[in-house]
């Protein structure tokens, strides 16, 4: 499954998603904590279960991805039209370890300066949990994609020249594929761009109707982004259309959990 906060810098997607190890409540920190709580309450004496959680954390910057735990995470390690393998993964116990790791992967991050945010990250990030469940001679295993998408506003909105344009045009192309593939999936088109990006690339295994898909949209209150307020409603409109194909019945118990989720992180600066 996937959740993605959606709109432009500044509105408040990475404090939502709690991709700063410094935010105690947002959605990595919400989501570790339910799933080791859930695991706690499921292993007992009696019923013992065996398992294992673990994350990764990778940046999407101009259509390459880097491995934000990787000690070499100044090296791609995919670009457009490859296929993505996957990146390092960490065992953790606790949402407090998740915390530390976090820490060591924002310091390989690529974050620049613009009029909408004094520190706009310039990639799309997607954090990762992993579970391995192994129960009464079965083993399942289900992955948690948490995406902070870069900020949605057009270049036009930043003033931005040279490699700070270049960058947006990086992050604007990704953006507009995901809606493309979004509203692919929508309509039940047979042919989807995932390969157009590699933002769509990297999300391939979670974009689809066997997927659980969710987007936070964040926007502003001010006046003067009332556009680019507008079109991330009618993007996450779109996204409302998409229904799961293998279990139907998951959508309104999907939608529940996530207005929970919203209830307890601060959306707005």
């Amino acid at each position: 499954s996937c959740t993605c906060a959606y709109g432009q810098s500044g509105a408040g997607k990475s404090y939502t998603m709690g991709l700063n190890e410094k935010i105690s409540k947002g959605m990595v920190t919400l989501s570790l904590d339910s799933l080791f709580a859930k695991l706690s309450a499921k292993n007992q004496p009696e019923n013992p279960i065996d398992y294992d959680v673990s994350i990764s954390y990778i940046e999407i910057y101009n259509e390459k991805v880097y491995d934000l735990l990787d000690d070499k995470s100044t090296e791609s390690i995919l670009t457009k039209g490859s296929k993505y393998a996957g990146s390092k993964k960490v065992e953790i116990q606790s949402s407090d370890d998740a915390k530390e790791i976090l820490a060591k992967g924002n310091k390989n991050r690529h974050f620049r300066s613009t009029i909408l945010n004094a520190t706009s990250s310039r990639s799309h990030a997607a954090f990762s949990i992993f579970l391995n469940l192994r129960e009464k001679n079965k083993e399942i295993g289900a992955v948690f994609y948490l995406v902070d998408l870069a900020g949605s506003e057009g270049i036009r909105n930043t003033n931005h020249q040279g490699i700070a344009q270049q960058e947006g045009i990086y992050i604007n192309k990704g953006l507009l594929t995901l809606e493309r593939v979004i509203k692919g999936l929508a309509m039940g088109s047979k042919v989807v761009a995932y390969r157009e990006s590699v933002l769509t690339t990297v999300l391939l295994e979670c974009l689809n109707t066997d997927s659980f898909f969710s987007l936070i949209a964040c926007v502003s209150p001010a006046r003067k982004d009332h556009s680019i307020t507008l079109s991330t409603v009618k993007f996450a409109q779109s996204c409302k259309a998409l229904e799961n194909r293998a279990v139907p019945e998951m959508n309104a118990y999907l939608q529940k959990q996530v207005s929970f989720l919203m209830t307890k992180t601060l959306l707005f600066y």
